[in-house]
């Protein structure tokens, strides 16, 4: 099972001295989410990265940089996902990209192109950051249409307590979101925690 961290949506004071501590302690891939931030504070986000780790980086926004920072991960939600084609996805994967989405109870399945390696989905408990966003008893029945296309990774609510129960739900990964970034100084412990209770599920 995979574990993914996403960025926490404004800028965070320690922000990039944590990814670099998260990095360094095994985080298998970063999801660099920055909605609210143009190209230009995108660009100089990622020059602060040590550029070992770019390998490493998934850009959600500004998807124009991945060639300047030769980041080959790129991930489309639901409207960035709708204004290309099959043929533009296609080329994408032969171009050597790994690609990724985003799905939701109300995304039809047979929209998610078979160019996708793995979807976001949720929420699949109450959210840590958004409090008000999903909760921890939801309906996640509506997932099974995904399931035989791509792998799914749990977002929303993740923390050490609920990881045992996502590999019993159909979920090939968890990213962490809130658990990781509501306080900086905690961040390496909980991925560390998260990492073991996986290596023992």
């Amino acid at each position: 099972m995979k574990l993914i961290v996403i960025t926490y949506p404004e800028p965070l004071e320690h922000e990039v001295s944590t990814i670099h501590d998260l990095f360094e302690h095994g985080l298998e891939l970063l999801h660099i989410r920055k909605p609210g931030q143009d190209a230009s504070f995108t660009e100089q986000f990622l020059r602060q990265l040590n550029p070992a780790y770019y390998n490493r980086v998934v850009l959600h926004q500004h998807h124009e940089l991945a060639s300047k920072f030769n980041i080959r991960r790129l991930h489309f939600n639901e409207h960035t996902r709708q204004s290309k084609t099959e043929d533009e996805f296609r080329h994408l994967k032969e171009s050597g990209f790994t690609l990724s989405t985003s799905v939701h109870s109300d995304t039809p399945a047979e929209t998610i192109s078979a160019h996708f390696d793995y979807a976001l989905c949720g929420p699949v408990f109450a959210s840590i950051s958004k409090p008000g966003y999903g909760h921890d008893h939801a309906d996640l029945t509506w997932m099974h249409a995904f399931r035989n296309k791509l792998s799914l990774v749990a977002v929303g609510g993740i923390s050490p307590e609920k990881l045992g129960q996502l590999e019993t739900m159909g979920f090939r990964g968890a990213a962490l979101l809130g658990i990781i970034w509501k306080n900086t100084s905690e961040s390496v412990k909980q991925l560390e925690e998260c990492q073991q209770l996986l290596h023992t599920h």
